[in-house]
């Protein structure tokens, strides 16, 4: 049991992970705070039988239906559901990241004058290589002649 409480999305088929994020309320990236945890669906329909999939492979409980779910079966997710559907964000690019500071910051400014202004903090990536600064008494010179004298 202990290999299914450490279960990550990239294990959990795509289609189960969907139906996990939207239990919890998560986003289809995974990274909204949950607020819930059912999923309600009917025997006989596709997300049932994802749903008894996730079950079978301890991410989900099943319930029975009642008057309140209109006879359908409530799904819930285990706290291994809730590792494998959070656990694992997508790594997102340094562009990406910046984008999301942006919608962050709640600025009156379009994106290009953000990233333009000092509101905009610097993601540096350590596998990028800044290029040599060339001094300002060389400028006018080419890269070559800089690297040469």
């Amino acid at each position: 049991m202990a290999d299914i409480e450490q279960r990550p999305a990239a294990s959990v088929p795509a289609d189960q992970l969907s139906i996990l994020r939207h239990a919890l309320g998560v986003g289809e990236d995974g990274c909204s705070p949950s607020y819930r945890n059912h999923f309600v669906t009917g025997e006989g329909g596709r997300d049932h039988a994802l749903c008894m999939a996730l079950v079978a492979a301890g991410l989900m409980t099943r319930y029975s239906g009642n008057a309140l779910s209109g006879g359908s079966d409530v799904f819930g997710a285990t706290n291994a559901g809730r590792v494998a559907a959070v656990g694992t964000s997508p790594k997102l690019t340094p562009g990406e990241r910046r984008y999301n500071e942006y919608l962050r910051t709640d600025s009156n400014l379009s994106f290009i004058d953000w990233l333009r202004s000092p509101y905009c903090p610097r993601f540096t990536s350590p596998r990028v290589k800044r290029a040599p600064t060339i001094p300002s008494d060389r400028r006018h010179l080419s890269p070559q002649e800089c690297t040469n004298g």
